[in-house]
């Protein structure tokens, strides 16, 4: 799951071969908001930091168990959309707006296949979720850059 500001892709021609929508895969969006983040000059303020929030979901991590939506509580949806409304809204034309993923077990293995190949099987021998959790928030910076959530 993940959100990829409509004013970023608005502002890029070479947005077209993006697959910013929430129907391809994870990892070819944080690709796009990579680029378009680096394209658009989107960082945070007084850095080179773009402006992109990352959250790890991992099954085996101590949070939520799916990213499927219509398998969370009402309450947690609507908390959800309220926090990208929150960090979306541009009153201030001096505020982008940010890119937000939410990583899951699935999405950290394109990763791995993609990006880490040699790390897929040291990965999955990690014997505690919170090491399979620290690694995966070292590999989504690594490779996209931007901030990584506190759970």
């Amino acid at each position: 799951m993940w959100h990829i500001p409509q004013s970023w892709t608005d502002n890029d021609n070479s947005a077209s071969g993006c697959n910013a929508t929430d129907k391809g895969h994870i990892v070819d969006a944080a690709e796009c908001a990579l680029h378009l983040a680096l394209v658009n000059n989107v960082f945070i303020n007084n850095s080179q930091i773009p402006l992109i929030v990352h959250h790890i979901s991992l099954v085996a991590n101590q949070t939520r168990r799916s990213n499927d939506p219509e398998s969370w509580s009402t309450t947690i949806r609507t908390c959800l959309q309220k926090w990208l409304a929150a960090v979306n809204k541009s009153d201030d034309s001096s505020t982008a707006e940010m890119a937000w993923f939410m990583w899951d077990d699935d999405g950290m293995k394109h990763l791995l296949e993609k990006y880490e190949h040699d790390l897929s099987s040291v990965f999955s021998a990690l014997p505690y979720p919170v090491e399979k959790a620290d690694l995966s928030r070292v590999l989504v910076l690594k490779w996209f850059g931007g901030i990584v959530s506190a759970d």
